[in-house]
């Protein structure tokens, strides 16, 4: 049975993991998976350049439609993620500890590897991009604003109010929000 286009891309960006495509930019990856698969490329089927906003084949119109082999153009895109966690002590005092990391994605390109999951993050391959840099890797872009809670679980503690190490019941929240803009391609047989 023969395989699909988007199956021959996903195959040949699998092998490149860890290897620098072309010059090492996120466009050289989405650039050769579609030729090696037979596809069109964004040079069949549009301007290319430093600041283009490249055309990679049908623009799907939703972001739940996204299926394994898309190809996604990101423009101002920002993903921040912040961890919220409560350690409650029997005693009724509590810590918050709060993370905030912050994801850009000014002008970039990237492979989706399946479809988006519940909490809004899709799995893909990119380059050029933390933390390994100019390579192929496997990453998750997340897709929406989404709020995430985890099972809270029970350990000891440094309990900063008693200064002690305490049993403590922990919740952890993870509040993620998105803002930029993800075109989502399909891309097409050349």
């Amino acid at each position: 049975m023969a395989l699909s286009l988007a199956q021959k891309e996903l195959a040949w960006a699998q092998g490149q993991l860890g290897k620098q495509i072309g010059q090492g930019e996120c466009w050289d990856l989405a650039e050769q998976a579609l030729s090696q698969a037979g596809a069109q490329t964004s040079t069949d089927l549009g301007p290319v350049g430093d600041d283009v906003d490249y055309v990679w084949g049908d623009l799907r119109n939703d972001a739940k439609d996204i299926q394994a082999g898309d190809i996604l153009q990101l423009r101002d895109y920002v993903v921040t993620t912040t961890t919220t966690t409560t350690y409650n002590y029997p005693d009724g005092s509590t810590d918050v500890d709060t993370d905030t990391q912050t994801l850009t994605r000014p002008h970039h390109t990237a492979i989706a590897k399946g479809q988006i999951d519940a909490n809004g993050a899709l799995r893909t391959f990119e380059q050029n991009v933390d933390p390994l840099g100019r390579v192929v890797q496997n990453q998750s872009l997340s897709t929406r604003d989404s709020t995430i809670t985890l099972p809270t679980v029970a350990k000891n503690h440094l309990n900063s109010n008693s200064g002690k190490v305490e049993f403590a019941k922990i919740q952890k929240t993870i509040d993620i929000s998105t803002s930029g803009t993800l075109w989502i391609y399909k891309p097409l047989t050349k």
